[in-house]
């Protein structure tokens, strides 16, 4: 999934939701249809008293809700498709240059198969990068979200963006358990198409 919504934050958004993240399929086709209302996609929401996980489509939707009592922990990540773009320069590679080579005629079409491997490779390294959000209830019930940036709606998320929302979601957690939160620590991070 790619990321449509987000607002993570010590402050409540319109809805009253401090997590409010939103994502669907990738694609300039997925872009168009959530543009027009119809998506298959998945939302993450927290407030003061729930987690809700809602996926849909066309077809129809399902809902979770779990109670922040019932959470027992959260967790983040980064993942980094290094290995990945690395196997394909030594796959790309032999293959592009020397197509260049012959298409061009001359060793610069070489130097032009090698540049397009990198371009490749890099280029699948940054739009591949994977982040995950998640929770593990009391009954050890994981339920995440795993999610890469998206180049149409342009929101700029990394790993801070992932701890940033974990930490609002333990820091609701507390709050739920204790009756009262901690001090509130960190910006809101907000964006949408």
């Amino acid at each position: 999934m790619v990321i449509s919504e987000w607002h993570v934050g010590h402050q409540p958004d319109s809805s009253g939701a401090y997590v409010s993240i939103r994502g669907r399929q990738a694609g300039l086709i997925s872009w168009v249809l959530s543009i027009l209302g119809v998506e298959r996609g998945v939302r993450l929401e927290a407030d003061t008293k729930h987690i809700k996980f809602k996926e849909g489509d066309m077809g129809g939707s399902s809902t979770r809700v779990i109670h922040l009592d019932s959470i027992s922990s959260t967790y983040y990540g980064f993942k980094k498709p290094w290995a990945e773009a690395i196997t394909m320069v030594f796959v790309l590679g032999p293959l592009l240059a020397p197509l260049f080579t012959a298409l061009l005629n001359s060793e610069l079409g070489f130097i032009i198969g090698g540049l397009a491997t990198l371009g490749i490779a890099a280029l699948y390294y940054m739009l591949n990068k994977r982040m995950t959000v998640g929770i593990v209830e009391n009954s050890g019930v994981q339920s995440q979200l795993v999610f890469k940036r998206s180049v149409l709606e342009g929101l700029q998320l990394d790993e801070a963006s992932s701890a940033q929302a974990s930490d609002v979601l333990q820091w609701l957690m507390d709050a739920a358990r204790t009756g009262k939160a901690g001090p509130a620590e960190g910006t809101t991070q907000q964006g949408h198409i």
